[in-house]
């Protein structure tokens, strides 16, 4: 709920209540995601990773090797890697990692990047996605899945609602703004998400 004098409101030079709705959208669009990755399912969102089911452990503490995304990738059904939307997700800090990974043999890098904004990177043949609120690679921590994402389920109800009051706080000579978003999120089939488990 943010609050802006009136004197601000009257005396800027540009649309200040614009300002604070784009804002505010930027904001709830950064808690929302946030929710939808790592909810906790009771007063939030049961977010994709919360709901996602153990695919491999790492062989390392706080690292990820190649053979840890092979075992996570395999982890899934034979029919899940076959589903369109099938790929990965890692925050930036694992991505930069894991493009680093070479194949033992051959020397050759496992990601594919891509040269076209509009079309994914790709790693051992499936589509990359950086998602920000992602964990970082640490002990016991989930910081990559891979799966069928399309199978994780979002209830979006209307848009965002911004309302403003200017009596809340007249005292105060204050506007307020109140910003919210009503959504929630799960996945029902488990099996069509796996995680990867840092070794503790």
């Amino acid at each position: 709920i943010p609050q802006v004098s009136q004197e601000l409101l009257t005396d800027a030079g540009v649309d200040i209540s614009a300002v604070i709705a784009q804002e505010a959208g930027n904001a709830i669009g950064y808690a929302v995601n946030t929710a939808l990755t790592t909810g906790t399912g009771t007063v939030q969102p049961n977010g994709i990773v919360t709901a996602s089911s153990v695919g491999g452990t790492t062989a390392a503490t706080a690292t990820v090797g190649a053979d840890d995304l092979i075992d996570l990738a395999y982890s899934t059904d034979g029919s899940v890697r076959l589903l369109p939307g099938t790929g990965w997700m890692m925050n930036g800090k694992t991505l930069g990692a894991v493009r680093k990974l070479k194949a033992s043999t051959s020397g050759e890098y496992l990601f594919v990047p891509t040269l076209d904004a509009a079309t994914p990177d790709r790693l051992l043949g499936f589509p990359v996605f950086e998602n920000p609120a992602m964990a970082d690679v640490a002990a016991a921590s989930k910081s990559v899945i891979f799966g069928h994402l399309p199978s994780y389920y979002v209830r979006l109800v209307g848009g965002i609602q911004i309302d403003r009051s200017d009596e809340y706080a007249f005292n105060q000579g204050l506007a307020t703004f109140r910003c919210q978003l009503r959504v929630d999120g799960d996945l029902p089939q488990t099996s069509h998400v796996k995680h990867l488990l840092s070794k503790s």
